[in-house]
């Protein structure tokens, strides 16, 4: 889920990864981890900001 409104083409970036780590079997709080650090390195790579508005306000809930 998300904790703010993060423009689209960012979500959909954070979310490809995130499915793509999650639907290879690693845990979804895992998978979630995973891919905002991959988000951020890639933001840094590309000299963009890498603030917590890009990729923080994305959490996994449930069990």
């Amino acid at each position: 889920m998300s904790l703010w409104r993060v423009p689209d083409a960012e979500t959909r970036d954070l979310m490809i990864d995130f499915y793509r780590r999650f639907t290879a079997g690693e845990s979804a709080p895992d998978a979630m981890t995973a891919a905002q650090r991959a988000f951020i390195a890639a933001r840094r790579a590309a000299g963009k900001s890498d603030a917590p508005f890009w990729w923080a306000g994305f959490v996994v809930g449930g069990r």
